[in-house]
């Protein structure tokens, strides 16, 4: 029936692209926005984006105002979708707000921003298993976090249990 459509159907021909036959150094050497992407886009933590923004952050400086507007709302898409909410507009501000001449303080300030989200959904997991009475050595290796921090989210949860509520 695509006789029916004329002139307004249309073609959904495409290239598929692996980004995982690429390894690194050739994705590095085109040194272009579609390459910067692919070598951002592999299956990485948040920490390993960071770094991998470090190492493009020369190519960056390089593209034409077009390509890192263009580079700019690819990362904020691709990130900003998967951060947790609370993160999710601060990443996506210093992100949109950077520019070609400050992408070393644009990748520094989103590293800072990403470690403080961790840092709370890590603190956040350790008060859910204190609160379920888990022991805090094992905290300690379920959070990641420090036996000190350990035991001071312990004493704020104690603390929270002998405050007197208001009638």
């Amino acid at each position: 029936v695509f006789e029916q459509f004329g002139d307004h159907l249309l073609d959904f021909r495409y290239v598929l692209f692996d980004v995982h036959r690429y390894n690194d150094p050739e994705l590095l050497e085109d040194a272009n926005v579609i390459a910067s992407v692919f070598f951002l886009d592999k299956r990485i933590t948040f920490t390993e984006a960071v770094s991998r923004l470090h190492i493009l952050a020369d190519i960056v400086k390089e593209f034409s105002p077009n390509e890192f507007r263009w580079f700019k709302r690819w990362v904020n898409y691709s990130w900003a979708s998967r951060l947790p909410e609370g993160i999710r507009e601060k990443v996506s501000n210093i992100v949109l707000a950077g520019t070609p001449q400050e992408v070393e303080k644009m990748v520094s300030n989103l590293g800072l921003a990403i470690e403080d989200a961790f840092k709370e959904v890590r603190k956040e997991t350790a008060r859910a298993a204190l609160r379920k009475g888990y022991p805090v050595d094992d905290v300690v290796d379920i959070a990641g976090l420090s036996r000190e921090t350990v035991l001071r989210l312990k004493r704020d949860i104690e603390q929270e249990r002998f405050v007197p509520q208001a009638r």
